[in-house]
């Protein structure tokens, strides 16, 4: 019986150039003859992992793109989490970390998030009360959507586990945040900034709203209607 071909001796594999880029423990290869090495698996563990591309750029490996993604994630949510936490009252604002459970093997364990609130010691992210949760998300949240930005969010009721501090600091944050706040300070996110429908029954988002849009019931005619009211027409200079 002739024993299937199993292209495993050095001599059959194709030729792989020298390495043309390092990204963290990543290591990216240029492999000549791409096509005969698609029917390889590269698998760990390993303390560097290598990414297989052929020539032309194609079949590269999707786990690069999860790799950058952690790692620009990681890199910024330390500094949108104090930007959500920082103020009068507490000026050092909080810190957050985003690690992987086992650098050797990224991809066969999981993430930790943690955040530890202004004034408060390091607890794990169960023991936090429900209002530091919601803040640790938004910061998650908005740090996701700065490295891969969305079209708008739509964000209903996050501020009701929020005290009057947070929401406040959230409510600025959003305001400085979105296109118009984005367009008057050139430095927020290259001045793109996002768009962002919120339901929310607190005054201190309605206050740093551009619109605000009300539903009520009608009665007579048994459905809903909406009023609506463009707030930067009454904008404070």
């Amino acid at each position: 019986m002739t024993e299937p071909h199993c292209p495993s001796t050095a001599a059959e594999q194709p030729s792989a150039t020298t390495t043309t880029h390092d990204q963290g423990k990543i290591h990216r290869l240029e492999v000549d003859n791409f096509k005969s090495y698609k029917g390889f698996q590269v698998i760990g563990p390993f303390s560097d992992f290598t990414a297989i591309v052929g020539p032309n750029g194609a079949g590269k490996s999707n786990f690069m793109d999860a790799i950058n993604a952690f790692n620009n994630i990681s890199g910024n949510i330390d500094k949108t989490y104090k930007e959500l936490t920082k103020s009068n009252t507490h000026p050092l604002c909080g810190q957050a970390y985003l690690y992987l459970e086992n650098e050797d093997d990224p991809f066969l364990h999981g993430i930790r998030y943690n955040a530890m609130p202004p004034g408060q010691r390091y607890r794990d992210m169960e023991l936090l009360s429900g209002g530091e949760k919601t803040v640790a998300a938004l910061a998650l949240l908005f740090t996701i959507h700065r490295y891969k930005p969305s079209p708008f969010f739509i964000l209903d009721e996050v501020d009701a586990a929020l005290d009057n501090l947070n929401v406040a600091n959230v409510a600025g944050f959003i305001r400085s945040k979105s296109c118009e706040g984005a367009r008057a300070n050139q430095d927020a996110d290259g001045g793109s900034g996002f768009q962002i429908i919120q339901i929310s029954q607190k005054d201190s988002i309605y206050y740093k709203a551009e619109a605000l849009v009300g539903v009520y019931r009608d009665s007579e005619r048994g459905c809903s209607r909406t009023l609506s009211f463009d707030l930067t027409k009454h904008r404070e200079s």
